[in-house]
Formats: C-alpha cells, structure tokens, sequence
C-alpha cells in the first residue's frame, strides 16, 4: 500500500515529538483511530522507515532555535 507524504510526516512528527520508536508512534496513532472509531490504519513502520529520506520534516529545535530534520 502506498501512503501519502502527510501520513508519513505524521508520523515521524510523532515519534519526535513523542520520543519513541516508529513501531511505538505506529501504536500509538493506530489507538487514536480506533478510540475515534475512524477506519483507518497508520502507516507500517518499515514503510515510514523506508520513506523517512524522501519527505521533508524540519521544524523548530527547543533546544537550539534551529530547525532541524525530524529523522536524524
């Protein structure tokens, strides 16, 4: 299945945000879906993964006021 860049990014904004594994933001985004009673189904971590390079995910470092890329 193919996913579109905002589900991706979604995701990668969560597992930075959240400080967590994609596997655990994964389970995380699935729960809030099904708690909404939405039908539908995150993005698979391996294909986040896969698709991490190709989506560009910057926003501002707290730490640093810098923007930095989500994935590194």
């Amino acid at each position: 299945m193919r996913y579109s860049d905002l589900a991706i990014t979604t995701v990668l904004v969560v597992k930075r945000v959240s400080r967590v594994t994609l596997r655990a933001a994964q389970g995380f985004i699935d729960s809030i879906f099904a708690l909404m009673g939405i039908p539908l189904r995150c993005p698979d971590y391996t294909s986040v993964s896969k698709r991490a390079k190709s989506v560009d995910v910057s926003f501002k470092n707290p730490h640093s006021g810098r923007n930095s890329a989500s994935g590194r």
